[in-house]
C-alpha cells in the first residue's frame, strides 16, 4: 500500500502526464498482490483461469458501490465454481482474452476517472496518493477474502 501510494504521489506531480504510468504501475502492482496471496493459497497464476480470476478482483476493487461489489463477486466466483464455464475456458482461449480485455477496459476507465483531479499537478500528487492506496488495500482485501474462501471451500471437498 504503501509503495502505491509513493508511486502515486511521484507521478501525481507531473499532472496529467503521469495518469497513464500511474495506472500501469498501479495494475502491475495490484496484480503481484494479487498473485501473492494466490500463492499462500496454493493457488497457479500460471492458470489461465487463476489469471483470470485475478483480473476479476482487480474489477471487484474498482467497483464503486456496495451492490457493483457484490455484482462484481459472483461473477468472479461463478468463473472458478462453474465446471462447465472452466472447461470452456480451457478450451476456447479467445474467450478468455475478451473477458480479461473487458475487465482491463473497466479497471482503466474507472481509474482514469478516479483520478481525474490529478490534472492539476500539486493537488494531483495527493489525490494520486491517497487513490493508489485506496485501492490498493481494497485489492489485498478482496484478494485476502477470496482466496481464503476459496482455499477454505477447495479443502472441504
Amino acid at each position: 500500500v504503501a509503495l502505491t501510494s509513493a508511486q502515486g504521489v511521484a507521478t501525481g506531480i507531473t499532472g496529467w502526464a503521469g495518469i497513464p504510468a500511474d495506472i500501469i504501475g498501479l495494475i502491475i502492482a495490484n496484480l503481484r498482490a494479487i498473485g501473492e496471496y494466490a500463492t499462500y493459497y496454493g493457488f497457479d497464476m500460471s492458470d489461465k483461469n487463476e489469471q483470470l480470476f485475478a483480473m476479476s478482483l482487480l474489477a471487484v476493487a474498482t467497483s464503486a458501490s456496495a451492490e457493483e461489489r457484490k455484482a462484481a463477486l459472483d461473477d468472479t466466483f461463478s468463473t472458478v465454481k462453474d465446471p462447465e464455464v472452466l472447461a470452456f475456458n480451457k478450451v476456447n482461449e479467445k474467450v478468455a482474452s475478451r473477458v480479461l480485455r473487458q475487465t482491463a477496459t473497466k479497471v482503466a476507465t474507472n481509474m482514469v476517472k478516479t483520478k481525474a483531479a490529478q490534472v492539476i499537478p500539486a493537488v494531483g500528487a495527493m489525490v494520486a496518493g491517497g487513490v493508489n492506496a485506496s485501492y490498493t488495500s481494497n485489492v489485498c482485501e478482496a484478494a485476502y477474502q477470496c482466496y481464503r474462501e476459496r482455499f477454505l471451500n477447495r479443502k472441504e471437498i
